[in-house]
């Protein structure tokens, strides 16, 4: 499935690519959590309002995404190549 995502901060989207695995985390105001983990980037789009990212999710990820994206300030941390 693919999911975008719109991340707080659209220089951190920019260091991605397609084909990277990345976790997407959470803050809300009062704690943190990973929303998704080791999903794949599919694709990118940069905007004035954060990057927006296209990751290829489970049901289950995609249903945290949405969770996560109503209620937090999303980032991501990038896993190694």
């Amino acid at each position: 499935m693919a999911t975008p995502v719109r991340v707080e901060d659209a220089d951190a989207a920019e260091l991605v690519t397609a084909g990277d695995v990345i976790d997407v985390l959470a803050a809300y105001e009062t704690h943190a959590e990973t929303a998704a983990e080791r999903v794949t980037v599919l694709t990118k789009a940069q905007s004035e309002e954060g990057g927006l990212l296209v990751l290829a999710t489970t049901t289950g990820q995609a249903a945290s995404l949405a969770r996560a994206q109503a209620g937090a300030r999303l980032s991501i941390a990038i896993h190694p190549r």
